[in-house]
């Protein structure tokens, strides 16, 4: 059986042993250490924040123009109505048919439009039209005395 290689040791060698094993590594702090990997995790953080919130804004700020966009047809369409209502009064109190119903003809029936809004209304005897438009709509409403239906007309 071999022992192995047999070295020899002086008393100089066994010294410098003593002294490299007794000499530790110096150790970091951690608190150091953590910090960084601490950092480190916080800036990934706020990455996915940033990009969760970069989605959000992808999503959210169209469908916020549609809902305005609907809103201001929806007032558009509304104030139409309110004229038609009100030629059809003017119509059925003055007995000249549409003629005549002009814009004061039509407030003095009640009829209010917004500042951000415009109709217009164009009578003849016996037909008329209301076009109306607001601003952020997605176009130009019309509605006759022939068709009881909001058209649009113009779009943007």
């Amino acid at each position: 059986m071999n022992p192995g290689p047999v070295y020899n040791i002086t008393p100089a060698d066994e010294e410098y042993a003593v002294r490299v094993k007794s000499r530790r590594p110096v150790k970091r702090s951690t608190a150091s250490s953590e910090f960084r990997s601490w950092e480190r995790s916080r800036g990934m953080e706020r990455a996915v924040l940033g990009s969760v919130l970069l989605v959000f804004l992808a999503v959210a700020i169209p469908q916020y123009v549609s809902y305005r966009r609907m809103a201001a047809d929806i007032t558009t369409r509304s104030s139409i109505r309110e004229a038609v209502i009100a030629l059809e009064s003017y119509a059925d109190t003055h007995g000249q048919g549409y003629a005549g119903a002009d814009a004061r003809a039509l407030g003095r029936e009640g009829v209010r439009v917004g500042s951000n809004q415009w109709l217009l209304v164009v009578s003849v005897p016996d037909v008329y039209w209301v076009l109306g438009q607001a601003r952020g709509s997605s176009g130009l409403w019309v509605r006759s005395s022939k068709d009881s239906q909001d058209h649009l007309i113009v779009t943007r």
